[in-house]
């Protein structure tokens, strides 16, 4: 593997100036996988799935940190690298991701705009409507502020939703939820829960594509900012990572606040996001 990256001593500094495609991984992550299915996980069977969770994390962690290495040490994305092994690879991973994009998009469309329904009822747009209202603000975003305005807006919401997180799970904790009366543990040892953890840990923490989109991120930041291999990882780690963390408080989130109750747990993503918000709004207030 060529090396034709800086030969700059890593410092605190050129660390911090790096963090941006890391955060973008996180923010891209944390969509159905983190919000609906880690928070319905904990919902459904409080703690028991945890384990699997962080296991799911680790053992995918080599998978994701190769596309930021590669970037870093060659200064070539991974449709790049692709592209040098042969026009086959290309095409195969141009196909994947013509499938996984729309339903992708489809998908996070549809759960970002339940939130905004949930969150503005009395505007009364559909779901549809919203959806289709995101996809174009989100894609003139993308085509007039580039990377950049994306970079700055990914730090600022990914902030946001995790001190939002992390301080409602702390409440429900310190609160010590009690358990309502007719309360009745479920397993997910069995068949029928079978597709649920398949699903919860196939897109834990996130679509392996994220890896080649994360190469393009960097390469891109990497236009701006001077950094080296290790200043990469840095950037990378603290994305991986911080999603990892912040599976585990939204299984935390559904376990303390929603498992107690007893309240049965929407399959549906789009429906699920009312529970979702409700347990928020239960421990911090209304406002939030």
């Amino acid at each position: 593997m060529s090396q034709v990256t800086s030969s700059h001593q890593s410092t605190w500094t050129s660390k911090l100036k790096a963090i941006g495609p890391g955060i973008l991984m996180a923010s891209a992550a944390v969509g159905g996988s983190h919000i609906v299915s880690s928070t319905q996980a904990g919902g459904s069977y409080g703690w028991l799935l945890l384990l699997l969770v962080i296991l799911a994390n680790v053992f995918k962690y080599p998978f994701f940190r190769f596309g930021a290495e590669y970037t870093a040490d060659t200064g070539k994305t991974l449709v790049e690298g692709y592209a040098e092994k042969g026009k086959l690879y290309l095409w195969i991973f141009f196909i994947l991701n013509v499938f996984s994009a729309l339903v992708n998009t489809a998908g996070v469309a549809i759960l970002c705009s339940a939130i905004i329904a949930s969150a503005f009822p009395m505007i009364g747009l559909s779901i549809t409507q919203w959806s289709l209202i995101l996809v174009a603000v989100i894609w003139a975003m993308l085509l007039f502020g580039g990377y950049k305005l994306l970079d700055g807006m990914a730090k600022w919401i990914m902030s946001a939703l995790t001190i939002a997180t992390v301080l409602a799970v702390i409440i429900a904790a310190v609160k010590h939820p009690e358990y309502s009366s007719d309360f009745i543990e479920k397993t997910p040892w069995q068949m029928a829960a079978l597709p649920f953890i398949v699903s919860l840990l196939g897109w834990m923490p996130a679509p392996i594509e994220i890896s080649a989109i994360n190469s393009l991120w960097s390469a891109e930041k990497k236009k701006t900012v001077n950094f080296n291999t290790e200043d990469a990882l840095f950037d990378f780690n603290i994305g991986y990572i911080g999603t990892a963390i912040l599976a585990v408080f939204f299984v935390a989130l559904g376990a303390l606040i929603q498992y107690p109750t007893g309240q049965a747990v929407e399959a549906a993503s789009a429906k699920y996001i009312s529970q979702f918000v409700g347990m928020y709004a239960s421990v911090l207030g209304e406002w939030s």
